[in-house]
């Protein structure tokens, strides 16, 4: 194996990292690990215990989902982004709104995990993503074709799909993409791919 990953089963970003290895057809030594329960060996990997973590066979760990995948396009053949500017821009610029739902997904589920949950920041958290949702659904219907489809998905295609499937996972009253036709249609033409339902975060 040339890597290791540590991983949770439900981190999108994780996620985002795992499906790019497995599209890319590149091995690597899965290392499941609790991010709620950080041992010894995860502080060590990323003293900040976040997940994804690509480490290599010589020791040297790389942490954060954008930046593994920046070394994965220019290590495993440039297959990650497009070589022409523009499209790359608008193409980071689509799978950055899905990587901020993520984010805010993320902190909405951390939110609503506390004793006493703060209203406001419930809100906030849940505009962020709606708002989010709006931009991608008006993506989705002018340029759906940074997007892609099937074995052709792009990175912000594969990102949406981590965004939509771990938002119905956390947070299902936002998952509900009926108020989204773009976005749904998109989805349920490409949810059944093997390497989606490979990596599927358990319930």
């Amino acid at each position: 194996m040339n890597y290791q990953l540590f991983y949770s089963l439900r981190s999108p970003f994780a996620r985002r990292i795992r499906l790019a290895l497995l599209r890319l057809g590149v091995p690597f030594e899965p290392m499941v690990i609790d991010v709620f329960k950080p041992t010894e060996e995860l502080f060590k990997a990323n003293p900040l215990a976040l997940v994804p973590i690509l480490r290599f066979q010589d020791g040297r760990t790389l942490p954060d989902s954008a930046t593994i995948l920046e070394y994965l396009h220019e290590s495993h053949g440039q297959k990650i982004w497009p070589a022409q500017l523009d499209e790359r821009f608008e193409m980071r610029r689509l799978s950055t709104l899905s990587e901020g739902i993520m984010t805010m997904t993320v902190n909405l589920f951390l939110e609503g995990l506390r004793q006493h949950p703060d209203p406001e920041s419930l809100a906030e958290y849940q505009d962020a993503i709606l708002r989010t949702l709006v931009a991608l659904e008006d993506s989705m219907k002018n340029v759906s074709g940074h997007f892609g489809q099937g074995t052709q998905m792009t990175q912000p295609g594969w990102d949406l799909m981590v965004a939509i499937e771990y938002l119905q996972l956390r947070a299902s009253h936002l998952g509900n993409l009926d108020r989204f036709p773009a976005l749904k249609g998109f989805y349920r033409l490409n949810f059944d791919l093997d390497v989606l339902r490979q990596t599927h975060p358990p319930a």
